[in-house]
């Protein structure tokens, strides 16, 4: 396996939408080649994962298989440095790359191969939460890039197919020349894909960001002992609100069931589900909670603007939901619970 590293300058993104989820230091850009789109039987040819620091000096790391025989080595390397970053930016990363990966170390026996980071795919989020879909008639990645005016910054000229192609000639080559250029060309393809993915990253603002986060789920750090923690649903009703997800550490069996004192019902199971239910009250069809049984200090709820007088206002009427509102207490809920209760051993 053969192992490139290219460095970039480029300008690095911060937002106060990304705040309340992660912090984009702790992000990287990721992308896969494979031999086709079936993971029973096509290979991982080529991974690459860009990260940018706070300065805008971003670094590519390109894992290359020189034969299909270095898959394995590859997906090592891949399971390796990504368990430098908390977030990983993906595009359809959650329907193809992810879980192609995970597929092939599976039927290559590399039963400790575990991507734990966050997955924000911004495919997901263009198109289930945005008017793009409406105004482009296709959603590539391309697609994204001459809407936002950034194609003219790609160098490369392949599809993802052609690169299949040329990847059967290099492994056929015996000309050094002419094998170093089929490299080149491959390996720049998926270069400038994991590039111009993290310079995508401002078509959030374009988004329904936080409903989006609210649909797809978000990641919240372990704290006191524990792993983070993925949700996956949120389901608000007039009466409660609840939060399904996955602990990303060793299941455990843990049961608290609600009191007049302490409203908080959780669940954490030993096949790594968890589940808090929080109970939620309605006054003239506003949904809301009480901050102060919850919290004794509501100061990190007063910034939002549902916020009134120690109450949190979650849904007004029965169509307008406030997302931020609703995601950030999930949060809180969830450090809550970490912070007031020994994990077991």
């Amino acid at each position: 396996m053969l192992t490139y590293k290219f460095e970039i300058q480029l300008d690095f993104f911060k937002s106060e939408l990304l705040k309340p989820y992660f912090e984009p230091e702790d992000l990287c850009v990721f992308d896969i080649e494979t031999l086709g789109l079936n993971p029973n039987i096509n290979e991982v040819i080529l991974a690459s994962i860009f990260y940018v620091d706070e300065n805008g000096k971003g670094q590519v790391t390109q894992f290359f298989a020189d034969n299909v025989m270095e898959e394995k080595d590859l997906l090592l390397a891949i399971d390796k440095e990504l368990k430098k970053y908390k977030t990983l930016l993906t595009y359809n990363g959650k329907h193809f790359d992810l879980p192609f990966v995970k597929k092939r170390a599976e039927i290559l026996g590399l039963s400790n191969f575990k991507i734990e980071a966050y997955n924000l795919d911004l495919y997901l989020l263009i198109n289930g939460h945005s008017q793009l879909k409406s105004i482009l008639p296709r959603l590539k990645q391309v697609s994204i890039e001459n809407y936002m005016g950034i194609s003219r910054l790609r160098d490369d000229e392949i599809t993802g197919k052609e690169s299949i192609d040329l990847y059967y000639k290099y492994m056929d080559c015996i000309n050094e020349d002419e094998k170093k250029e089929l490299a080149r060309q491959i390996l720049l393809h998926n270069h400038d894909d994991v590039v111009q993915l993290y310079r995508l990253l401002p078509v959030i603002k374009q988004t329904d960001f936080h409903k989006g986060m609210n649909k797809l789920g978000f990641s919240i750090e372990g704290i006191n002992g524990y792993e983070p923690l993925t949700i996956t649903s949120i389901n608000l009703s007039k009466n409660q609100l609840n939060i399904s997800g996955i602990y990303n550490g060793s299941g455990f069996s843990y049961i608290k069931y609600s009191t007049e004192n302490e409203p908080l019902a959780i669940e954490f199971n030993l096949d790594n589900t968890f589940n808090l239910a929080c109970p939620t009250y309605v006054l003239k069809g506003n949904i809301f909670i009480n901050l102060r049984v919850l919290f004794e200090d509501d100061s990190d709820f007063t910034h939002l603007g549902g916020y009134v007088n120690g109450f949190l206002v979650l849904a007004e009427g029965d169509k307008k939901r406030n997302f931020l509102e609703i995601n950030l207490l999930s949060k809180k809920l969830l450090e809550k619970f970490m912070l007031e209760t020994e994990k077991n051993q």
